[in-house]
């Protein structure tokens, strides 16, 4: 029988109060090695079996693959595009006919093309538009008449430092959207011309007035900007912050939970992560969330350890990092380093892939020529194991014979911190895993 009410919510009360701050394990599980720069990686059902599977691509390898997923986290390299030269990729339903296709920006080849999947993770390459240099896209129904149009911009130069351009590679950028008809045939729009170094894009009602606004960064220009929609799709910019050492990694969302939207970005040149803080009138506070990065790349909310805030988690390319940010929920951050050796850490993405009720992590590794997922596990305990108990957020469920057979130095502690055999009463308690009592909580049945 399950402990009554009271003594479960004092039990909850008791735990609160002793326990330190959450720390999460992650395991790395390599999908694909000897891989040439990997850039970005995204992650959806392509085959339409009920499990995720991973789209990447390879700058130097030339590629565009998915890894087929077969339902234990064991995955199978399918080609989507070969020889090709993309520098980013995401995965979206572009038609509108239920399956996953995906869109890539061909930045060596001076466009944006989308490849058409047929339902079982054959596809069709289709051309969107042609732009000198793409780098980043974003899928969105801007214009809200109910088909995916993409967000685009391009840096027309080389992608990966000044200290690599020929001098006739100096050029600027675009920032603009491809409009779909319906029938993904597109109409290009300039919201942005001669924007040096143009890296990345995102969408979101900042003003709160129905519409979907743009954000975009340019990294040679040092600018984080939004374009006010009026609702026609005339857009007016707005200058966010300029002069902060080549931003990038744009991305929208509410941060603080205060019912308006909020912005992420990352400051390449200055190591820099931040957020912006949205006072409802769309006027932006800049808050430094984090300083030393060596190059950060990307920045992506989600809340790891479902306290109910929202964390996050940034790569540095050559600090060869990849770390969260805990929200202590008043949007204080504590840094937690997941990695600090995987090679040219850049591209991210968030999501629960073996489908336990947690957040695992994609990652792709330009300088080391991998892409991998980053498994949470609990309270380190590898959850691959069958004898292991599974984390399904907090607290985890054990039945008594599970908790029998808990690893090596993991033991159950009740509100006094006296051991619990495995074959204790019903109730919900501490787990101490080598020696030190971790955040969290067990209830066993």
């Amino acid at each position: 029988m399950w402990r009554p009410a009271s003594h479960s919510a004092l039990m909850l009360m008791l735990i609160a109060q002793a326990l330190p701050a959450f720390e999460l394990t992650f395991v790395r599980h390599d999908i694909q090695q000897n891989y040439p720069r990997p850039w970005s990686i995204s992650a959806a059902d392509v085959d339409g079996d009920s499990d995720i599977d991973v789209v990447s691509h390879a700058y130097e390898g030339q590629d565009i693959s998915w890894w087929e997923n077969n339902g234990s986290q064991s995955f199978t390299r399918h080609t989507i595009a070969s020889p090709i030269l993309p520098l980013d990729i995401q995965t979206c339903d572009l038609d509108g006919d239920g399956d996953v296709d995906v869109l890539a920006a061909l930045y060596g080849e001076n466009r944006y093309a989308w490849y058409e999947n047929d339902g079982s993770g054959h596809f069709t390459g289709h051309t969107i538009g042609n732009w000198n240099g793409p780098t980043r896209s974003f899928v969105v129904d801007l214009d809200q008449d109910g088909d995916m149009d993409v967000l685009a911009v391009a840096c027309v130069g080389y992608p990966f430092g000044p200290d690599q351009l020929e001098a006739d590679d100096l050029q600027a950028g675009r920032m603009g959207w491809f409009e779909n008809d319906g029938n993904e045939n597109f109409t290009q729009h300039i919201l942005k011309d001669g924007w040096d170094h143009a890296n990345s894009v995102h969408a979101a009602d900042l003003d709160a007035d129905g519409d979907l606004d743009v954000i975009a960064t340019a990294g040679w220009a040092h600018q984080l900007c939004w374009f006010e929609n009026d609702g026609n799709q005339n857009f007016t910019e707005h200058v966010i912050i300029s002069g902060w050492g080549s931003p990038g990694s744009a991305w929208a969302v509410d941060l603080d939970q205060d019912g308006d939207v909020d912005l992420l970005a990352t400051a390449c040149n200055v190591g820099q992560v931040a957020w912006f803080e949205n006072d409802s009138s769309h006027q932006f506070t800049q808050h430094i969330i984090a300083s030393g990065f060596q190059r950060p790349h990307m920045v992506r909310p989600a809340d790891l350890d479902q306290d109910g805030d929202i964390d996050l988690v940034t790569t540095a390319v050559y600090g060869n990092e990849i770390a969260w940010f805990e929200n202590q929920g008043d949007q204080t951050f504590v840094k937690h380093v997941i990695a600090g050796n995987y090679s040219g850490a850049c591209g991210i993405c968030l999501v629960d892939l073996d489908k336990d009720n947690d957040v695992d992590i994609l990652s792709a590794g330009d300088l080391g020529y991998r892409i991998s997922w980053w498994e949470q596990v609990a309270a380190g305990i590898a959850e691959e194991l069958p004898t292991s108990p599974r984390n399904r957020g907090r607290p985890t469920v054990l039945s008594r014979s599970q908790a029998g057979t808990l690893p090596p130095g993991c033991r159950m502690l009740d509100a006094c911190g006296r051991v619990v055999p495995a074959a204790g009463r019903p109730g919900v308690y501490f787990l101490q895993s080598g020696g030190r009592v971790v955040e969290k909580v067990l209830r066993l049945d």
